[in-house]
């Protein structure tokens, strides 16, 4: 599995600029991310999220979370005070979203079995977009800013170690919550898309038996 699995999601965005800018951000990503899942405690997260390739899972959910806040003059009013967001904005809202968790549990390629997700990952996040040579020069510099400050600030209110500390920090420019909500409405358990299930099914991609059980269950 690698980056070849978001080419959906990449055709959404038509800058070509960040379109490039974020295939090469997934092509940098560590290796695990293309496999492990996006919850190892199960708490937050879609039941089909929490086993092998549950992290692409999270992603695609979240992609299509952010879909439909565009398509809701309503919310975008509340959030942009204004009735639409324009294709640009789109573009980095959905590039964001797809690149928020490549450091979910940290930078190396592999982690040990049962590792906790890092709370700073969005921090790290934000320094391999800032830092990588191989995403210089590829982006606007004011767009690039943008992107990298909706990876950073996408946990929205949830910004404290597991010891209390403030170490985030929260949204405030409405793509940065645009993004944080795309990233909390695709992690809900009770809004998981069948769809996208059926995505992997009918695509011969296999999860663990647990995943595959569930699936099948409610496909019928």
């Amino acid at each position: 599995m690698d980056y070849t699995i978001f080419n959906d999601e990449l055709n959404l965005i038509e800058n070509e600029s960040i379109k490039n800018f974020t295939l090469e951000a997934l092509k940098i990503a560590p290796k695990y991310f293309f496999d492990v899942p996006s919850s190892v405690s199960g708490k937050y997260h879609p039941y089909c999220n929490n086993g092998k390739y549950g992290l692409i899972m999270h992603t695609k959910l979240c992609v299509n979370a952010g879909k439909e806040i565009f398509d809701n003059p309503l919310l975008i009013n509340e959030l942009a005070n204004k009735p639409a967001l324009t294709k640009l904005e789109e573009d980095i809202c959905i590039s964001s979203i797809l690149i928020h968790d490549i450091c979910k549990y940290g930078t190396n390629d592999t982690i040990e079995a049962g590792s906790k997700s890092r709370k700073d990952h969005p921090i790290l996040a934000g320094e391999i977009l800032k830092n990588s040579s191989s995403l210089k020069n590829l982006l606007d510099s004011n767009i690039k800013s943008t992107i990298v400050k909706c990876v950073e600030r996408h946990t929205g209110p949830w910004v404290n170690d597991r010891n209390g500390n403030k170490i985030l920090e929260e949204p405030k420019h409405y793509l940065e919550k645009i993004v944080h909500l795309m990233d909390y409405f695709g992690s809900r358990k009770d809004l998981m898309d069948s769809s996208l299930n059926r995505f992997f099914v009918n695509n011969n991609i296999p999860t663990n038996s647990s995943n595959i059980n569930f699936i099948n269950a409610n496909e019928q």
